[in-house]
C-alpha cells in the first residue's frame, strides 16, 4: 500500500536555512511527526483509532545537501509509536506531540473498540511502514564550484627572473665527485667503526690496535675493495681534467706529475674531512687551511 501526497512548496528565512546547513554538518536527521485525521466534513464523527494512527521518526537523507550544487535529496525513515507521555519534572525531556486528537463532535460518539489494550502500538509501525520524502531546494546549501577568474598577470610576469644558474666546467665536476666519494668513504668507515666498537674512545695504546681491527674487518667484508675501486673511479676523472701528461716528459717531470696529483688529492681528501669536523660545507671548503 503505498500513500502520496501532493508536492508542497515553502519558503525558508536565512536563520533557519542557516541553523539546517549547521544541523547537518552535526550529524542531525529531520524530525517527522504523522497523524491519521478523518475528513473534516465527517463532523459527526471521531477517531478512535487516532493514536494508533499516530507515530514519530527521524528521516536520513538530507545529508546529500552538503554537496556543492546539490538541490535534490530523497529522505526515509520507520516509523515509531508516539507514546502518550508528556514531559513532566521527573522526565523532561520526554516528546511532547504536536498533532492531538480531533475532539468529539457535538451530538459524536467517542467509542473506544474494545480490542484496544495498548495505547503504545502504532499499526504503521506493525507493518514495517516507512515515510519517503523527496526535498528540491531552489537554491543550494552549498554553491557549486566555481573556476576562479583568470589572473591578469602571470607567475612569471610577478616574480623576478632569476640569473641562470652557473656553468660548471668538467674540472669542477671531477673535484665535486672526488670531494662527494671522499665523503661517502668517510661516512662507510664511520659506521663500521661505531659497528665494532660503539661510540666508546679509545684508551691509551688501544687506538692502534682498534685501527688495526678496522682495517681487518673491511679487508674482511670486502668494504676496502669496494671503497678503493670507487676512489680510483673518481680519480681518474681528477686526473684527466687537471693534469696534463704529454709523451716527451722525462722520467723526473714525469715523477714531479704524479706528486702534484698525489698532494692535490691529499689536500682535497683533508678539506672534506676538516668541513666534515667542523660542520662546513665539504663541497664548498677551501682545499688547503
Amino acid at each position: 500500500f503505498k500513500l502520496v501526497w501532493e508536492a508542497t512548496r515553502f519558503w525558508m528565512p536565512k536563520e533557519s536555512v542557516t541553523k539546517m546547513k549547521r544541523a547537518l554538518r552535526q550529524g542531525e536527521r529531520l524530525s517527522f511527526e504523522l497523524a491519521r485525521y478523518l475528513r473534516p466534513e465527517r463532523l459527526e464523527l471521531n477517531d478512535p483509532y487516532f493514536a494508533e494512527h499516530h507515530c514519530r521518526g527521524k528521516l536520513a537523507g538530507l545529508e546529500a545537501l552538503l554537496e556543492p550544487g546539490q538541490c535534490k535529496a530523497s529522505l526515509a525513515g520507520p516509523m515509531a509509536p508516539f507514546p502518550l507521555v508528556t514531559p513532566t519534572e521527573d522526565d523532561p525531556e520526554a516528546p511532547t506531540p504536536s498533532l492531538l486528537p480531533e475532539p468529539a463532535a457535538q451530538g459524536g460518539k467517542a467509542t473506544v473498540p474494545d480490542d484496544i489494550t495498548d495505547r503504545g502500538v502504532c499499526a504503521w509501525e506493525l507493518n514495517s511502514s516507512q515515510l519517503r520524502m523527496d526535498m528540491e531546494l531552489t537554491v543550494p546549501l552549498v554553491a557549486s564550484w566555481e573556476a576562479p577568474p583568470v589572473p591578469k598577470h602571470t607567475l612569471n610576469e610577478l616574480l623576478p627572473k632569476l640569473p641562470p644558474p652557473p656553468k660548471v666546467t668538467p674540472k669542477q665536476e671531477a673535484r665535486l665527485a672526488y670531494r662527494a666519494e671522499v665523503k661517502a668513504a668517510v661516512a662507510t668507515i664511520a659506521d663500521e667503526y661505531v659497528a665494532i666498537f660503539g661510540t666508546t674512545k679509545p684508551l691509551g695504546g688501544d687506538t692502534d690496535a682498534r685501527r688495526k681491527k678496522l682495517v681487518f674487518e673491511l679487508n674482511r667484508n670486502g668494504q676496502y675493495l669496494s671503497l678503493k675501486e670507487k676512489i680510483k673511479t673518481v680519480v681518474r676523472g681528477v686526473v684527466k681534467e687537471q693534469f696534463t701528461k704529454t709523451p716527451d716528459m722525462s722520467d723526473r717531470e714525469l715523477q714531479l706529475l704524479w706528486n702534484d696529483v698525489y698532494a692535490h688529492l691529499l689536500d682535497e681528501m683533508h678539506a672534506v674531512l676538516r668541513a666534515l669536523q667542523s660542520g662546513a660545507d665539504p663541497f664548498a671548503a677551501p682545499a688547503r687551511p
